[in-house]
């Protein structure tokens, strides 16, 4: 089971380092299915992350009694907070470049795509805790 999930996380791993650099050397970044995409995999990253996480050191969190019984509820709320904590990271971001680049249309706070890319989130975690439901992970 270790070894499939450390394998997991390395392809995932690799994969969001690779797309990412592309999108951002080749600017695909501003395609929006590009974006969506890239959500999807780092939702997903992130689920395969925290459930690695809780399996290593879930037992020493306070709340792991409770949690025990519902590790996928866990894995979901933790992308969605990681997911929000993004997004405004990168409201912050544009925010500060505005100054800099206020002729650019990309650098406009656009809360559809904030939607977009919280349900891309949201859905690649779901395959991951979909994936746990049907024991493939474990």
């Amino acid at each position: 089971m270790e070894k499939k999930l450390n394998n997991l996380l390395l392809i995932t791993t690799t994969l969001v380092i690779v797309l990412f650099s592309a999108g951002v050397y080749y600017d695909f970044l501003a395609l929006s299915w590009y974006d969506e995409i890239l959500h999807f995999l780092c939702g997903a990253w992130g689920a395969l992350i925290i459930f690695y996480l809780y399996r290593k050191y879930g037992s020493k969190l306070p709340f792991y009694s409770k949690l025990k019984e519902k590790p996928a509820v866990f894995m979901v709320l933790a992308m969605l907070i990681i997911g929000l904590g993004w997004e405004l990271f990168e409201l912050i971001l544009v925010q500060s470049l505005k100054s800099v680049y206020d002729h650019s249309p990309n650098l406009q706070p656009n809360y559809f795509d904030t939607f977009t890319d919280l349900i891309m989130d949201m859905a690649g975690a779901y395959l991951v805790v979909f994936k746990y439901r049907l024991k493939l992970l474990d």
